[in-house]
């Protein structure tokens, strides 16, 4: 089976938990490719040692300098943090989709937690 994977992990027991998830599959003799941010830690238990991991850019919105504005940060700057996620998720499927997984499996995000990654795959999601 050829499955792909998107993760937006830190270090500790979630990646650990991946990292050993991964070497099971390849142990088993699926074909596995990984998709992350650079947010992700890739350097805690990497899987560029077991598969290729991709690492898609994610924009970072800036603060706003300006006081009014800043006092309308905490909204703005989390909508524009989804933004910027959506169209990372965008672009990964995208590489996803041009590659004919069978299987997605999408990994929290330590940000947002869910991602639309799934919506945007078209091989079946299991989340």
């Amino acid at each position: 089976m050829k499955i792909a994977i998107w993760h937006n992990l830190p270090s500790g027991g979630g990646k650990r938990a991946l990292y050993d998830h991964v070497r099971g599959l390849k142990a088993r003799g699926h074909t596995v490719e990984a998709w992350c941010p650079p947010t992700a830690d890739q350097q805690y238990l990497p899987l560029s040692e077991l598969i290729t991991e991709h690492s898609v850019p994610l924009a970072r919105p800036r603060p706003y300098r300006d006081p009014l504005r800043r006092a309308l940060n905490p909204y703005r700057q989390i909508v524009a943090e989804l933004a910027a996620m959506d169209d990372h998720c965008r672009r990964c499927a995208a590489e996803i989709n041009l590659g004919g997984f069978d299987l997605l499996l999408s990994h929290p995000c330590q940000r947002f937690r869910i991602t639309a990654i799934g919506r945007m795959v078209a091989a079946p999601a299991n989340t």
